[in-house]
């Protein structure tokens, strides 16, 4: 597996956790007593960070190979 391939995974659960955020969001609008608000965005905080995150990872990944080449330090190893 290339860095770039680690990446691309890094990506796809990226997309993973934005989806799960999506679902409770929307439960968050329908939550109807402030408690159940409350657990809810003490669930979606954590993984808005963890989404941030492994985006960063996933970006940083997929770019390293285009930064080293230009600089000619670049070498796909497996």
């Amino acid at each position: 597996m290339t860095i770039y391939e680690l990446g691309l995974q890094y990506g796809a659960a990226a997309m993973v956790l934005r989806g799960r955020i999506v679902e409770l969001e929307q439960a968050l609008g329908q939550a109807g007593d402030e408690l159940a608000r409350q657990q809810l965005q003490g669930r979606i905080r954590p993984l808005r960070l963890m989404y941030r995150e492994t985006r960063a990872v996933a970006r940083h990944l997929q770019r390293y190979y285009r930064h080293h080449r230009r600089a000619g330090t670049g070498r796909e190893e497996e």
